[in-house]
């Protein structure tokens, strides 16, 4: 095989994957790109009982192209009135309740309220078990003069009522849509 026939196959199959590459994002983009959902949270604790109501909106934003084992949608989610909502209990310099021999700069219980591929029908990234509502545990805390880590554990409700308090009394968010993804959707 000569050089110049090597050249031309490599230019080739760059120009293959260059097409199939625009052709598979043409095919992919969602038809519905944003839509807003409503959440509503009632929970008490050490006593009280308080209520965040918001809504939550999912944008599509394009693709991550970074991942070695291929391209993935992106989605962008927030509360629409309050980003700040989601911390539930914060406590600064306390015991962490994973490794008591440990004292975080801040612990957390927050309230997970899902993914937005989960929301937008996302196949690639809807089926991810973190994708639905639910309660996080979050410690900060160094280990070094400038290190920090933070450490995100799921909780159940009963474990959120057990070990810190926290009663849910009522979670509702709206359901996913149905979405579709495709050049003739």
């Amino acid at each position: 095989m000569t050089k110049k026939m090597l050249t031309r196959i490599v230019l080739g199959f760059i120009f293959i994957i260059i097409i199939l590459s625009i052709s598979c994002e043409r095919e992919s983009h969602p038809k519905i790109k944003s839509a807003e959902f409503d959440f509503y949270l009632k929970y008490k604790f050490e006593g009280e009982e308080y209520v965040i109501e918001d809504v939550i909106v999912c944008e599509y934003t394009g693709y991550d192209i970074s991942n070695p084992f291929g391209r993935y949608r992106t989605w962008h989610s927030y509360f629409k009135n309050d980003s700040r909502l989601e911390t539930l209990v914060e406590e600064e310099n306390v015991q962490s309740y994973l490794d008591p021999t440990r004292i975080n700069t801040t612990s957390r219980l927050r309230i997970n309220y899902g993914r937005a591929a989960y929301y937008m029908d996302d196949p690639n990234g809807s089926n991810n078990p973190h994708s639905i509502p639910h309660i996080c545990y979050t410690e900060i805390y160094q280990t070094g003069l400038n290190e920090s880590y933070w450490k995100n554990t799921p909780l159940t409700e009963e474990q959120a009522k057990e070990f810190f308090g926290l009663e849910i009394i009522e979670l509702r968010v709206s359901d996913p849509i149905e979405n579709r993804f495709g050049l003739f959707d």
